[in-house]
């Protein structure tokens, strides 16, 4: 009956494992949405501001673009942010802090028993050791 319990906690641990890997989840914040908030050239946060007329209307250039002051607004990894859609908008997170990852299972246990000097004999091998012997997935508290 240990083997068994023992087996099913090692398949849900990995299960678990998987999907926190997987989704980038576990708790963390996605990084995959972009940070709104202003920075300079240097990656000092700065106060979003914008060039205006005399009544506070946004002004626009050349290109009907709205004037952000001091400059266009840079985003923590100092790249400069991008016109689109009629707004300016940071680029996507570079690819090292992106969330979507490619598929893939992430499995642990062994079939090899374990010694007291922490080598491990193959399946089928003896040990003498005050650790007990254990099968595919046990934590060495189960005997065979």
């Amino acid at each position: 009956m240990r083997r068994s319990s023992a087996i099913t906690v090692t398949i849900l641990g990995s299960l678990l494992l998987t999907c926190c890997l997987n989704t980038g989840g576990c708790g963390r914040r996605s990084a995959s949405a972009p940070d709104y908030n202003w920075y300079d050239k240097s990656g000092n946060r700065i106060e979003e501001r914008w060039k205006t007329d005399d009544q506070g209307n946004k002004l626009l250039d050349d290109q009907g673009r709205t004037i952000p002051l001091p400059h266009v607004p840079y985003d923590r990894d100092h790249r400069e942010w991008v016109y689109q859609n009629g707004a300016w908008v940071p680029l996507p997170p570079p690819g090292g802090r992106s969330s979507s990852r490619t598929g893939g299972f992430f499995f642990f246990g062994g079939s090899g028993y374990r010694s007291g000097s922490g080598s491990s004999v193959g399946s089928g091998g003896s040990s003498r050791s005050s650790i007990s012997r254990g099968g595919f997935g046990t934590t060495g508290f189960g005997s065979s």
